[in-house]
């Protein structure tokens, strides 16, 4: 009997350790994540193929996929408070750029397009020409996405044969179909390690989700 009130004793006895050493540990993780010591990871599940891409996207701590209309003042408006973004948090953010051209906005489509047509000779330009759009809305016009092409030392023969042939229509549909399939419904949305922020909001709103991660 004394044998078998022993056994139980030490059963009960290591049951015990072993909660005790679960709780330790998640009250260490708990604090470590509060002091920096662990470091969260995000694992990006958003469809990037074929989408330009700002930084380094494998290293970054934060993943922002942007949903964006060219001719929306308030993704101009949103663009610029993700510039602040970029220079504020440097390598530890990497943007995806997804077109999601909003059908009452006359230039929004063939602006998408044009991007892409840009991205397609050459990626690094693909940002210096979205950058320009933003600042320029109000000229947009049947032949301004050329002469922009043209700006930037584009090959704008080529430039033109591409946004005249079609060729990234479906593209922008697809990053438009995708944007409502997330839930998006207008622009600009933003997936911040996959926490959507709908508008044009303040900075303090991107930092406060950013900081989470990093």
């Amino acid at each position: 009997m004394k044998k078998i009130l022993s056994n139980i004793i030490g059963i009960i006895t290591v049951v015990l350790l072993v909660v005790m050493l679960f709780q330790i540990n998640v009250i260490n993780n708990r604090i470590g994540t509060l002091t920096g010591d662990v470091i969260a990871e995000y694992e990006n599940t958003y469809d990037i193929d074929g989408s330009p891409v700002l930084g380094n996207i494998n290293k970054a701590k934060v993943i922002i996929v942007e949903f964006t209309d060219f001719q929306c003042p308030y993704c101009s408006r949103g663009h610029d408070t993700l510039n602040t973004i970029i220079n504020k948090y440097g390598d530890d953010i990497a943007v995806v750029y997804k077109s999601f051209p909003l059908s009452f906005h006359q230039y929004a489509q063939t602006a998408a397009e044009a991007s892409m047509c840009a991205y397609d000779q050459d990626e690094e330009m693909f940002w210096e020409y979205y950058d320009t759009l933003f600042a320029n809305q109000a000229s947009f016009s049947d032949s301004y996405f050329s002469t922009v092409a043209e700006q930037l030392g584009l090959d704008v023969n080529d430039f033109n044969s591409c946004l005249e042939s079609g060729k990234y229509t479906a593209k922008v549909q697809e990053d438009f179909n995708y944007g409502a399939e997330l839930g998006v419904t207008g622009t600009p949305a933003f997936f911040v390690n996959g926490e959507l922020i709908v508008g044009a909001q303040p900075e303090s709103v991107f930092d406060a989700e950013i900081e989470k991660w990093i």
